[in-house]
């Protein structure tokens, strides 16, 4: 069984005056499993728009819109996926992967050595992909 700390590696905190590359921020995030809309409605999806990135966590009621002033976090607000309006603002969000497949997938990028490869049928695509399951 995979140790439970390295789901906690796998989650990002945001919080003002943290730094982030914002190119490999969205790279992760289509890693973990979120899929990049021009708006965020429902939950597993994330927005880039300049400096501001949208993202709807799976275990928060609200999305997270993330505010940046270059590489630095300004703002974390929780915003209405209706109206697209700011709600509340947070100190910190902890976000983390969306699919437990995109989590073992960077969890062996960063340790292959405690990993090994296996192959499985994707029943809704009838096709085999191949993924990594840590031991």
């Amino acid at each position: 069984m995979s140790d439970p700390r390295d789901f906690t590696k796998a989650k990002k905190i945001f919080k003002p005056e943290a730094e982030f590359d914002l190119d490999k921020l969205t790279e992760w995030l289509t890693q973990a499993g979120y899929r990049r809309e021009s708006i965020v409605v429902r939950p597993g999806e994330f927005a880039r728009r300049g400096d501001i990135l949208d993202i709807y966590p799976l275990d928060q009621e609200n999305p997270i819109r993330i505010e940046l002033f270059g590489d630095e976090v300004d703002t974390v607000k929780e915003f209405d996926s209706a109206t697209q309006r700011s709600l509340e603002e947070k100190d910190s969000i902890s976000i983390g992967p969306v699919l437990f497949i995109s989590w073992i997938s960077t969890v062996w990028k960063t340790n292959p050595r405690n990993s090994i490869s296996i192959s499985i049928r994707c029943v809704k695509c009838l096709s085999g992909i191949d993924i990594k399951a840590i031991i």
